[in-house]
């Protein structure tokens, strides 16, 4: 039953620790009290008596703008001595994000992000400070530096990407070798390369003759690399993983089994508009669906794919961090960050498949392409429609969403 138009509904009230006044529920935190907004503070470090709303506590301390700074990474508070600069950019960042997302070149001493880290034998640098290629050619094989396969890979046309309005998935895939392996790091990847790559015309539909994976350093991995595809359809992927994934040419490797790898799955904008984007980045951090997602991506909200529920006006937003559940920071895609890396065939193929259903999930935008729950999405890619395309997803849905009573059919008989 509908509540009356008229009817208003009476604010909740509090008390401000401060004045003591009873005010509506919109009030500040400034440490174990809540504060209205005519209400001030004296900051610890200063003892400026700043508002409410400029306090921010940092470590026990209420502090004002002045005596703070701001993670450029996480966007959090720090006092003062806690803080780090990212010389390279001037930027300020929290010994956390420094942690988890950035290194000190080992080379000229910038602090850097991560993603532009050239490890070596001699040591980790920023690409600035790279010794080159040449003088380890030899120990890493076809490993390259982070993100140096932009310049080498452009989309692979199939008959599933035509099929689908000219949607392509990227593929990056994070792997460490196994302590006590006798093949190096660049001897694993170089067998890697020469098997897949040799037969990029036989797996790809149209014969591609293109290198279908690349190799690249990765500054989160400890001595590992990854493996990176060229905007493919979900034909040749299928193709492409069931030959890379072959237990003897990765019988060195581990992925899932490691606190580094991911698996990363991006998809072309092309077609997409803010409100579909914007219901992809809410169905994905729905705290509803988080049963769904972490038995998909074996893992949830991590420091390298933060889950925190959107707002469908502005979830199509990038703010700048890319260590989100799905991340907006590429102008041409939309990248799900959320899976551990794998390298079991279902389990990849599982990821790719579950990125393609989520983006046809949530483009229809009539009264029913708003129901943005878990069993909409199951009984979604169970449609006739969709079922050639969720083969891997549902089985490896219904083997770890335990508890839950599938329809039949829902596995797929070859599958079993």
């Amino acid at each position: 039953m509908c509540a009356d138009a008229n009817e208003q509904e009476t604010p909740e009230l509090v008390t401000c620790d401060g004045c003591g006044a009873e005010v509506e529920e919109t009030r500040f935190q400034v440490g174990p009290d809540d504060l209205c907004d005519e209400c001030g503070t004296e900051c610890d470090e200063c003892g400026y008596d700043a508002r409410a709303d400029e306090v921010e506590y940092v470590n026990g301390q209420a502090l004002c703008p002045d005596c703070r700074v701001t993670c450029v990474e996480c966007d959090r508070g720090m006092h003062p001595s806690d803080w780090m600069t990212n010389t390279t950019a001037g930027d300020v960042i929290c010994e956390r994000c420094y942690t988890n997302h950035y290194f000190t070149c080992d080379d000229c001493g910038d602090v850097t992000h991560s993603d532009n880290a050239c490890g070596r034998d001699s040591g980790t640098y920023c690409t600035s400070c790279d010794p080159g290629e040449e003088e380890e050619e030899d120990d890493d094989g076809p490993i390259r530096c982070y993100h140096s396969s932009r310049r080498e890979v452009w989309p692979l046309p199939s008959p599933a990407t035509r099929a689908n309005g000219g949607r392509f998935f990227g593929v990056e895939l994070e792997v460490e070798r196994r302590e006590g392996a006798g093949r190096s790091r660049g001897e694993i990847a170089g067998g890697l390369a020469s098997w897949v790559n040799n037969q990029s015309a036989d797996i790809t539909a149209e014969r591609h003759r293109v290198p279908l994976l690349h190799f690249e350093e990765d500054g989160s991995l400890r001595d590992g690399f990854e493996m990176v595809t060229p905007p493919m359809g979900l034909d040749d992927h299928a193709r492409l993983w069931k030959t890379a994934l072959s237990p003897t040419l990765t019988r060195d490797l581990r992925s899932h089994d490691t606190d580094t790898c991911g698996l990363h799955v991006h998809v072309s904008r092309k077609g997409m508009t803010d409100l579909h984007v914007s219901k992809v980045v809410c169905f994905v951090n729905d705290p509803d669906n988080a049963d769904l997602i972490r038995a998909v991506a074996r893992r949830y909200s991590t420091g390298y794919c933060e889950v925190s529920r959107k707002r469908l006006a502005t979830a199509h937003e990038s703010n700048g961090n890319r260590y989100q559940a799905v991340n907006l920071c590429n102008s041409h895609t939309i990248e799900f960050r959320i899976f551990k890396g794998s390298l079991k065939y279902v389990a990849v193929m599982a990821a790719i498949e579950f990125a393609a259903a989520v983006v046809e999930f949530c483009q229809p935008t009539g009264a029913d392409g708003f129901n943005l729950k878990t069993a909409a999405f199951l009984d979604f890619i169970n449609t006739a429609a969709m079922r050639k395309t969720t083969r891997h997803l549902r089985t490896y849905l219904a083997e770890r969403m335990t508890g839950r009573t599938f329809p039949a059919g829902f596995v797929p008989a070859m599958m079993k």
